[in-house]
């Protein structure tokens, strides 16, 4: 009796994919019931929580005087400790955690490939102070390369290409392993620092990071587009700071993002430099995997096939590959102990029972 109440306390559980742009939280049983951008919204006196997620994040660039928006999460780790424990809590509190009875309860976190030990030791730590038993830690690009349905166990290699806000991982998974991983800061956060640095140069406006967001998805493409297609935007003049309306092309967006988008180019090409002769064979043949949301601008898959001669395909559901992946990790618990980054103290040491409790 006890060890079958033991193994129902160890199948309470979640996995998340905390990202610099969106927090995704999967539940055993019921899939994402999570998908919120990474931000909170917060008194900057008293330090109250006025907003979380889309309620925060539609507040940038128009808080009033006595808000602040924080982002948490820089280049796919914890910028801010404080403030990413705040923003957890409430995360967890929405999937369905409670402050009811002993449980159990742990969580898979996936993070891109060059977190460091300590950034690993602030995840757990942020997780663990919200009411979290046990947190173990996998990479982003095996959780994604599992949720996209990459079969990794199969001894033939294939390479996932993981493109998110802050970061995009690079891996080549097989034979149940990662054979080389490699994460680049060029992302989603850094195509639109290169749309608002386009617009600020050639019509001297400034544009918020929302708006640059929305031409990006507009009008965002990674080869030079065939027909001209315009968008009418307002941002700020830099002389005087007047409201002024422009007209962004994508032709325009495209010579924003080429360079960033020639360096995630560049990133691919590395690896594939780097691995032997058969892995190379390998890929050739499965193709290279987009997930992330960087995963659906337009012509992407086109451009990589064609700069690296390999064919590319965008997993059936990018946005979510990276939790499905660990919530299936979660699911499978030989799979998610082989996989896992070892923490350095053992379990004995850091398991606790917390009043928490899983609201069905």
């Amino acid at each position: 009796m006890f060890l079958e109440r033991l193994k129902n306390f160890l199948m309470r559980g979640f996995a998340v994919d905390l990202g610099t742009a969106n927090t995704l939280i999967y539940a055993r049983g019921r899939g994402v019931v999570l998908n919120e951008p990474t931000a909170i919204a917060s008194n900057k006196f008293a330090g109250e929580i006025i907003a979380i997620g889309r309620d925060a994040i539609s507040m940038l660039g128009r808080e009033p005087r006595d808000t602040v928006v924080h982002r948490p999460l820089k280049d796919g780790t914890i910028a801010d400790q404080d403030i990413a424990e705040q923003m957890l809590r409430c995360f967890f509190r929405r999937a369905g955690i409670k402050k009811k009875g002993k449980l159990f309860l742990q969580v898979v976190v996936g993070l891109p490939s060059s977190a460091t030990e300590i950034d690993r030791r602030a995840v757990r730590e942020a997780a663990r102070r919200t009411g979290i038993s046990k947190v173990h830690i996998v990479e982003e690009g095996l959780a994604a390369a599992i949720g996209a349905g990459v079969p990794v166990d199969s001894p033939n290699a294939t390479m996932v290409v993981d493109i998110g806000g802050g970061t995009t991982d690079i891996t080549v998974v097989g034979s149940s392993s990662i054979i080389i991983s490699k994460s680049l800061k060029v992302a989603g956060d850094e195509m639109n620092e290169a749309i608002i640095n386009y617009v600020h140069k050639h019509h001297e406006v400034l544009l918020s990071e929302r708006i640059a967001e929305l031409v990006k998805l507009e009008l965002g493409a990674a080869f030079h587009p065939k027909k001209k297609k315009p968008m009418q935007v307002i941002g700020k003049k830099i002389t005087d700071g007047a409201p002024k309306e422009i007209l962004l092309t994508n032709e325009e967006v495209f010579e924003a993002l080429d360079k960033t988008l020639q360096t995630l180019v560049n990133g691919v090409r590395s690896v594939i430099e780097q691995v032997q002769p058969q892995v190379i064979s390998d890929i050739y043949r499965n193709g290279i995997v987009l997930t992330g949301g960087g995963a659906l601008l337009s012509g992407l898959d086109a451009r990589l096939k064609s700069e690296v001669g390999i064919s590319v395909s965008c997993a059936a559901n990018p946005l979510e590959a990276v939790v499905l992946g660990a919530g299936h990790m979660l699911d499978n618990a030989e799979m998610l102990y082989r996989f896992r980054i070892q923490e350095e103290a053992p379990d004995w040491e850091v398991l606790q029972i917390r009043d928490y409790d899983y609201a069905n």
